[in-house]
């Protein structure tokens, strides 16, 4: 059950990733100039909201062709509509039923419908998230097959887009998790595993239907048995491991974040990547969950249970780590504990459990 110490522990928004510049567009449809104004596809990346694309409505679809330099693209935000004003964005049609393509038309991603935005959300973007990224990214087309009408039935416009990822590999080196599996005897569950720097970690979260666990459907309807099982500190103790594994220590935890960083050409964002939600590549194969299973949360963060453990400040055992996608891996300090600790044992929040090979 998610409880009330994150209340305490909750991050505050932020963006992981990073701008790619769109160098070029082009379309294949695009309204003629009028009355000194232009309707350039130029207008979609000059960050400028008041100026839009436009093209004429027509029975066949109209492709979109953005010029990429990037080795990742995790999201694509779309301004649909005119912003000038008021009435050119209600005269105007906008773009309703898109298809993405990457590189080339035959390399179709997904389809999307984009939301029918009013006036007084004008300023709102559609967000499309990739998972995983997309990779190698030279062309990024978009298809408009629809569009929500306008008061003038002649056109549609779209003012800005933009795209999140990485220009550059974020790690000095191409890494690719090794993976493996483990049955527990149990219960017959299989898990997926992966070898990160000189452990075998499991590549999820424990599912093992303990007397001492949870299994909390998430919001976005993240399946228990995809995303594990909560548990509470006491059961924690109590070898919950499949033979051959135990559970992880802090110093397991601490060398894990360091492989990363020390692997990482800039830290700032690359913790995302230890998480599953459309922003994140998972490129080292943890697929870690946030707590409250809301994988598009921008404050991702998450916590295990340990083996038990002293820090400075503090008399009691410390039992669990933290990890969130800014810095990690987080030891708790003593003010963090102190918190932890003075909340009732019965509404104390339960954690996940990763297990490691012995």
């Amino acid at each position: 059950m998610i409880r009330s110490l994150f209340l305490v522990l909750v991050l505050a928004a932020i963006s992981f990733a990073d701008i790619v510049p769109i160098k070029a567009t082009r379309a294949s449809a695009t309204l003629h100039p009028q009355s000194g104004i232009s309707f350039s596809t130029r207008n979609l990346i000059d960050k400028l909201t008041s100026t839009a694309w436009a093209a004429p409505i027509q029975k066949r679809s109209v492709f979109l062709e953005m010029k990429v330099e990037a080795f990742e693209v995790s999201t694509l935000h779309i301004l649909n509509g005119d912003h000038l004003d008021r009435q050119a964005f209600e005269s105007s049609g906008r773009a309703k039923n898109i298809k993405i393509y990457v590189n080339n038309k035959d390399n179709f991603i997904k389809s999307v419908t984009l939301k029918d935005h009013r006036w007084s959300e004008s300023g709102t973007y559609d967000e499309i998230d990739f998972s995983p990224a997309l990779q190698n990214v030279k062309i990024l087309i978009i298809e408009i097959e629809s569009i929500y009408s306008g008061e003038r039935k002649h056109e549609f416009m779209m003012s800005e887009v933009s795209l999140e990822g990485y220009v550059d590999n974020p790690l000095k080196q191409v890494y690719r998790p090794v993976f493996d599996t483990l049955v527990d005897s149990r219960d017959g569950q299989e898990y997926k595993t992966v070898k990160i720097g000189n452990r075998n970690w499991m590549a999820q979260n424990l599912a093992y239907a303990d007397e001492g666990s949870s299994c909390v459907e998430s919001k976005n309807g993240v399946r228990c048995s995809e995303k594990g099982r909560y548990y509470n500190e006491f059961s924690a103790d109590d070898g919950l491991c499949p033979e051959g594994w135990r559970l992880p220590s802090k110093d397991d935890f601490v060398d894990l974040n360091k492989f990363i960083k020390d692997l990482a050409l800039d830290t700032t964002s690359i913790f995302r990547d230890l998480f599953v939600f459309p922003k994140s590549s998972n490129r080292f194969g943890l697929g870690m969950y946030a707590l409250d299973g809301l994988y598009n949360s921008s404050s991702m963060e998450t916590a295990f249970w340990t083996q038990r453990f002293k820090i400075e400040g503090f008399e009691e055992d410390v039992p669990f780590v933290r990890v969130n996608a800014t810095q990690g891996v987080f030891v708790p300090d003593a003010q963090l504990m102190a918190s932890f600790r003075d909340i009732d044992v019965a509404q104390r929040q339960e954690f996940f459990v990763r297990c490691v090979e012995e």
